[in-house]
């Protein structure tokens, strides 16, 4: 990640998109539901596969006015976020401090010529179409119940991708991720951050060059980076020592509006408002997913994994992945590149405390913050956004979400209310079926003892018919 002195903002509101929205597949609350609702041997399935961490990280409500802002200033052909103070590039150590997830390894490659599966058949695949419906996978979800089994694992990591890490605009999953989870053992050893991140560069820049609404990727990635690097409109700070980073902030559910924009509030940032590159902390340089990151940019190795997507499908895009070798020759000269210079890994081990070794400009602590009243100038009304309207929407979004969320959970209950009565009349169809058996066998019974009875009768008559006859011939 770099500094330099090229002011790229200048006349911004010029060049900026006419999209003041944006729509998107990706859902946080539906992911930490399900991540809730797991066993704790379903967990544990989930964690040897290598996204454990995963199942750590809370929900995190979109900040959309923030988000839109980080979109409009991204430059594809950069492969940067162009602010007044430099450019400010994701990396794969951002990744990796952010989601805890392994960013070195075997690559994710979705090829074009990737053999039809009988695994991809079985979720509804076909190769003239090879996707899987999100809605598909949380009915097999549900069918599963409480196993652990190898199904499960699959069904659950097929989610993940289609709900939170790789989320498109159709609602469906490409089923050639399936290749990946033949072999379950396998899976821990792809380089799925570095996927992640390919992922929603690949977004960033079709949204710029294509000018489209529809975005997709890992949002909560790309929030809880700018609360990282970028000391603006943040949320408070809940443990600075917590590992993901992403469990470090806390989950607003509705955004305040700012008494200025986000847009004058980005134009106006400082110097002290950004951390160009994240230091990771003596406890997190021990965590396997950041110290082998770190183990292969010290020996100079090219880092392997990324997503490469084939250049001749519709919307997909080959991408390079962003490197975090940081040049010396690219920073500013004196004071400015002092403070830029990081601690080598050496010295942050030797750290005691954690909690020393992370630097946050204070949250809150600039003028600029979201919170602040400033007087706005009248320069500056050309790039606030629409107030009212935009705002009023997202508030009744959020309500709406919030509501659909209680009604799953009547829903829920109503399943499980409805499968208690299956079983109550399950019992009692078993019950009447044993009573009418005992009916049957007593008119069995009763026809028997009848029969028995009639057959007495008869005798009795017979002999008591004997008797006379003999007692006749007798006189």
């Amino acid at each position: 990640m770099k500094k330099t002195g090229r002011k790229s903002s200048i006349a911004f509101s010029e060049v900026r998109s006419s999209i003041e929205s944006y729509s998107t597949k990706f859902s946080s609350p539906k992911f930490v539901k399900r991540v809730e609702a797991l066993t704790d041997e379903q967990r544990i399935a989930i964690e040897k596969t290598g996204f454990g961490n995963l199942l750590l990280i809370p929900n995190q409500t979109m900040n959309r006015k923030l988000l839109l802002e980080l979109m409009d200033r991204w430059s594809f052909e950069r492969r940067a976020f162009e602010l007044a103070q430099g450019e400010l590039t994701v990396t794969l150590l951002d990744v990796a401090l952010i989601m805890g997830l392994r960013v070195n390894g075997n690559p994710v490659l979705l090829r074009e010529d990737e053999p039809f599966s009988d695994l991809e058949r079985q979720y509804g695949a076909t190769p003239d179409k090879r996707k899987i419906s999100v809605d598909f996978i949380e009915s097999r979800l549900e069918s599963l119940g409480e196993a652990a089994s190898d199904d499960f694992i699959r069904t659950f990591l097929l989610f993940t991708f289609g709900i939170f890490l790789f989320p498109d605009t159709s609602g469906n999953v490409d089923s050639r991720y399936l290749s990946f989870l033949e072999s379950l053992d396998d899976v821990c050893g792809y380089a799925w951050g570095s996927a992640v991140l390919e992922e929603i560069l690949m977004w960033l820049n079709k949204r710029k060059d294509s000018n489209t609404q529809s975005v997709g990727g890992c949002l909560t990635f790309l929030q809880i980076w700018s609360y990282e690097h970028i000391d603006l409109a943040r949320p408070g700070l809940l443990d600075k020592t917590a590992f993901p980073r992403a469990c470090r902030w806390e989950n607003r559910k509705h955004h305040p509006r700012p008494s200025i924009s986000i847009t004058t509030m980005f134009h106006d940032l400082k110097d002290d408002q950004m951390i160009w590159m994240l230091k990771p902390t003596s406890y997190e340089l021990e965590l396997d997913v950041v110290k082998e990151l770190m183990e292969v940019q010290n020996d100079g190795n090219e880092l392997s994994g990324g997503l490469e997507l084939s250049p001749t499908s519709p919307g997909i895009v080959k991408s390079e992945i962003v490197s975090d070798t940081y040049s010396p020759n690219d920073a500013p000269k004196g004071e400015e590149r002092k403070e830029l210079l990081q601690p080598c890994p050496c010295e942050l081990q030797n750290r005691s405390d954690p909690s020393t070794d992370l630097e946050y400009p204070t949250v809150s602590s600039s003028p600029r913050s979201a919170n602040v009243e400033l007087p706005s100038t009248s320069q500056d009304t050309s790039m606030i956004l629409p107030a009212g309207d935009e705002d009023t929407l997202i508030l009744k979004n959020q309500k709406l979400e919030d509501r659909v969320l209680e009604l799953e959970k009547e829903i829920d209950g109503l399943k499980l209310r409805l499968k208690e009565q299956q079983r109550s009349d399950q019992i009692l169809k078993e019950e009447n079926a044993e009573l009418k058996k005992e009916v049957d066998d007593l008119r069995r019974d009763n026809r028997a003892i009848s029969l028995s009875s009639d057959d007495l009768v008869c005798r009795l008559e017979n002999l008591l018919s004997g008797d006379g006859i003999d007692d006749g011939e007798g006189t």
